[in-house]
């Protein structure tokens, strides 16, 4: 055998025993992930985004009737048909209801148009907590009973409210301060069950507004 034979033999055997030869304890183990910790400030600014958007060319304003008479607990519900995809039956039910509406009259109306609904007329608060937890929204009396807006959002310190006399922008009450009212003006609240609400709108949360909000806690 000549010296360079002896030498691809000798490099053939090295290959097939580093082959056979099992891995370091460990190395094929995939490395843990790093630990990703989201800012309280950063988690705050997300809780307290409103959860219910509906884009302003679905916001009704309320109307007058043929009776003279604001039609503001149906521009509340046409809102929610718009949130939850029935375009078609919402332009259809602002075009045949208006004026002012109780809440055995618009379950009438409701009823026999085939549509499903929930209700509270009681002021149970986590009716509203699981009109918002699913997104579906609510429609819900104020101001003693003679107006009805909607509320879109809602969470341990703040309740958001869509008002159709004023649909261009959101308002911002303190929770407490809207429960005290709601339930003041009757506790009345109903979302109809038409269909899925919209995907949720994805967040975006600037560094500088959370590190901003860091540091004002940090001097509280």
């Amino acid at each position: 055998m000549t010296p360079l034979q002896r030498a691809l033999i000798f490099s053939v055997l090295t290959s097939l025993i580093s082959a056979a030869a099992p891995a370091a304890p460990g190395a094929l183990v995939p490395a843990a992930p790093a630990a990703f910790r989201v800012p309280a400030a950063v988690l705050r600014l997300v809780r307290g985004t409103r959860r219910i958007d509906i884009p302003p060319q679905w916001r009704r304003r309320n109307w007058t009737g043929n009776r003279g008479q604001g039609s503001c607990v149906h521009a509340a519900l046409v809102n929610l048909l718009h949130w939850q995809g029935r375009h078609d039956l919402a332009l259809w039910w602002a075009s045949h209801h208006g004026n002012g509406e109780t809440a055995a009259g618009l379950a009438s109306k409701l009823e026999q148009a085939g549509l499903q609904f929930a209700e509270t007329r009681a002021g149970d608060a986590a009716f509203l907590e699981w009109a918002i937890r699913t997104r579906r929204g609510a429609a819900v009396v104020v101001q003693n009973g003679s107006h009805m807006v909607n509320l879109v959002g809602l969470d341990a310190h703040a309740a958001q409210i869509l008002d159709s006399n004023d649909p261009q922008r959101v308002h911002e009450q303190p929770r407490e301060q809207f429960l005290r009212e709601w339930k003041q003006s009757g506790g009345w609240a109903i979302t109809p069950l038409a269909g899925p609400p919209a995907a949720p709108s994805p967040w975006i949360v600037r560094a500088r507004q959370a590190a901003e909000q860091e540091r004002a806690e940090s001097r509280e």
